[in-house]
């Protein structure tokens, strides 16, 4: 599950380094944030990589994690899209 949320921290990370240091504006260039889709992405991966690490015995653990984290980031993506919220 750490694997998981690390895999959410380095693209959060990197954008907060840009918005500091290459942003225009004082909004972000644009960018709107969603956080209930970027929680629901979290929160689907953490809880998908408990049985994806049980059903993969010999996948390394930040293996499993970016497993979990790129299906969940699709799954919710497909939701959202879907459902239609934005």
């Amino acid at each position: 599950m750490m694997a998981t949320a690390g895999w959410y921290l380095v693209p959060a990370f990197l954008f907060v380094l840009w918005f500091l240091f290459f942003s225009r504006t004082s909004t972000g260039g644009g960018i709107h944030l969603r956080p209930a889709e970027v929680l629901t992405a979290v929160g689907l991966g953490l809880v998908l990589a408990v049985p994806l690490r049980m059903m993969t015995r010999g996948w390394q653990a930040m293996t499993v994690g970016f497993a979990a984290s790129v299906i969940s980031a699709g799954v919710t993506t497909i939701l959202f899209t879907g459902v239609g919220t934005t």
